[in-house]
């Protein structure tokens, strides 16, 4: 996919062909989809177990969950006992992009650079209040391109064994994915990039209708 890079981002940058720049921009909720969807994937994947995990309606476990500056904390989801202790796991889901400004230090010299220092983000704004909420925190991010941290890659492994690593009967799979976890772990990284396309596309539109309006569109 290459991107059109003689029109600005609403951020005041032109953006580059490789829509490296849409996936790090901050302005706009273009990327809140690409989130959703990602949310989505992880919560059907824990649904097969039978365990009850919600990704809405957490009112029960959120009731007084806010930060350490007092500000009301949502979470993303939570699978109601589900460690050894039968405790209740909340986890908080991100994407990142090494090539951030931000992250590019650390991921110079470590592939997964980017995703340690954004799950130390939010260790410090949800380990606390989850562990007053008597609940186990866990920050799952996955990077742009698909790289995915211990705890994303824990919470697969862990749903995978508790079915024997087995997929349902029926599932449509392709000998590549004949097992749970591998079945799992495409599906993830496919609804990742999708959602990476989606992202870009969207971005890239709005800025070049809103181009078109304002009369500056190269005709």
């Amino acid at each position: 996919m290459n991107c059109c890079t003689d029109i600005k981002c609403r951020c005041g940058k032109f953006p580059d062909a490789e829509g490296i720049h849409y996936l790090t921009c901050t302005h706009g909720n273009h990327l809140t989809t690409r989130h959703e969807l990602l949310v989505k994937s992880f919560h059907e994947m824990v649904q097969v177990t039978s365990r009850h995990s919600q990704t809405k309606d957490l009112e029960d476990h959120l009731h007084g969950f806010t930060g350490p500056k007092g500000n009301r904390l949502v979470l993303d989801q939570v699978i109601t006992g589900w460690t050894e202790d039968r405790e209740d796991l909340a986890l908080d889901y991100a994407i990142c992009h090494p090539c951030a400004r931000s992250y590019l230090p650390a991921a110079k010299d470590d592939d997964l650079g980017a995703a340690r220092i954004r799950g130390g983000i939010k260790k410090g704004k949800y380990l606390g209040p989850c562990r007053a909420h008597d609940m186990q925190f866990k920050p799952a991010v996955l990077e742009v391109f698909g790289a995915m941290d211990e705890a994303a890659l824990d919470l697969i492994k862990t749903t995978a064994a508790l079915l024997s690593n087995e997929l349902p009967e029926g599932t449509a799979t392709t000998w590549t994915a004949d097992s749970f976890a591998a079945f799992h772990s495409q599906r993830i990284s496919m609804t990742l990039q999708r959602g990476n396309a989606k992202a870009i596309r969207l971005r890239a539109m709005r800025d070049l209708r809103a181009s078109i309006h304002l009369g500056v569109a190269a005709t």
